[in-house]
């Protein structure tokens, strides 16, 4: 399932962006993940997995569990989805409450889920907010 970020209009602006950017995790190179591994300390057979977090120990079983992403998550979706010169320092730039990670289904007009990160806000701001 792809997964898009979607960055604030301030950042958006000053980047240069797209409203929402896809994040493949197929396409991560090898020099991206060798710098996200030394940025955090993931073994490279952990991924991408290691991105999508885990459920915590407690919550195991429970049905509406989900899993916790790493703190270092929403600066590595932003790395991968702006690519090219884009710098795992410039990624660590972007504000953080303004980040939404969602997974896009494939099937036409299901809508796409927005996940929770444990540490941002992730509801996509309304057209009458401001960033």
């Amino acid at each position: 399932m792809p997964t898009q970020v979607r960055l604030g209009d301030k950042d958006r602006a000053r980047l240069g962006c797209d409203e929402w950017l896809d994040v493949d995790f197929n396409a991560t190179t090898v020099q991206q993940l060798e710098v996200i591994c030394d940025q955090t300390g993931i073994d490279p057979e952990d991924w991408p997995e290691a991105i999508n977090g885990h459920i915590p120990h407690a919550d195991v079983g429970k049905p509406d569990a989900k899993p916790k992403r790493p703190r270092w998550a929403n600066r590595a979706f932003v790395y991968l989805a702006l690519g090219g010169d884009f710098t795992w320092a410039d990624a660590g730039k972007v504000s953080v409450l303004q980040i939404t990670v969602r997974k896009v289904d494939d099937e036409p007009g299901k809508d796409p889920e927005v996940s929770e990160a444990s540490d941002t806000g992730t509801t996509p701001p309304s057209d009458t907010s401001s960033d």
